[in-house]
């Protein structure tokens, strides 16, 4: 027993040795590098961290103060939340020594890893939604060009989309349109603008601007088939439930009966 907990602490006291020789080897690589960071990251060990730059300052409060603390992409955090993953800075090498001799400590009930921060910050992702406005009283002589320039100002147009109906002179435009905005952060800033153009002059005709409300999507039903009901309709008449194979159609009195059995038919015949 004695040599096996000589051969762990030797074990343990060795891992710490290098451990501290890598921090020391990433440290001159980086001062050498001309990088002029001395940077640890945060994050929680099997849970999403979730903290404020005033608690993470608090926390490395003996370490000494630090001179950055951002988030996962490299940006100060907006109303100064943080999440998942914290890069913080700090003047000395020292400095990063001791705060990384924290690991392991508890913030808010949570368990922090850190370490020294050899990467560059993540890459935000682009997002790729759109929002929508609902233009109406639109002139017919207003073309793509001519509404792209006229809500230029509220974002950035991905394309307009011009309701048409087919009448006796051909295919002409319906007198409204959709326009559609790119809107990468999801708080749809392109809409508030645009209604802000309610009431103004296109190609001389004062236009209406709503917000786009977005239609259900209907889904099929098995097993049933829909009919117009009236001439023009959208589906949304009575329904006609298909016949079933227990069922015939009588040509002579025009009706449809259950059938009979075998033996009713034969004497019927």
């Amino acid at each position: 027993h004695a040599l096996r907990g000589q051969a762990s602490g030797f074990c343990t006291e060795l891992a710490s040795r290098r451990a501290r020789h890598r921090l020391v080897v990433a440290m001159d690589e980086s001062e050498t590098s001309g990088a002029a960071k001395r940077q640890v990251f945060v994050r929680c060990n099997g849970r999403a961290l979730r903290t404020t730059v005033a608690a993470l300052t608090s926390f490395f409060e003996s370490c000494g103060k630090p001179t950055a603390i951002l988030n996962k992409w490299g940006e100060e955090p907006v109303g100064g939340a943080i999440y998942e993953v914290a890069l913080v800075t700090f003047k000395k090498n020292k400095a990063c020594e001791k705060a990384i001799a924290l690991s392991g400590g508890d913030l808010d009930g949570r368990p922090l890893v850190i370490g020294l921060n050899t990467k560059p910050p993540a890459r935000r992702g682009v997002a790729c939604g759109s929002c929508r406005v609902f233009v109406g009283n639109l002139a017919f002589e207003a073309d793509d060009a001519a509404v792209r320039a006229h809500f230029a100002s509220c974002g950035s147009v991905q394309f307009v989309r011009f309701a048409t109906k087919t009448g006796a002179d051909g295919e002409r435009q319906a007198g409204y349109a959709f326009v559609i905005f790119s809107d990468p952060d999801g708080r749809a800033a392109a809409v508030d603008a645009a209604l802000a153009l309610d009431g103004t002059t296109l190609c001389d005709r004062a236009i209406s601007v709503a917000p786009a409300v977005q239609q259900p999507k209907r889904n099929a039903t098995k097993g049933r088939r829909k009919s117009s009901g009236q001439p023009g309709g959208d589906g949304g008449g009575e329904t006609k439930r298909l016949r079933p194979a227990a069922w015939r159609h009588d040509p002579k009195t025009g009706l449809t009966a259950p059938r009979p059995k075998k033996g009713a038919w034969q004497r019927d015949r």
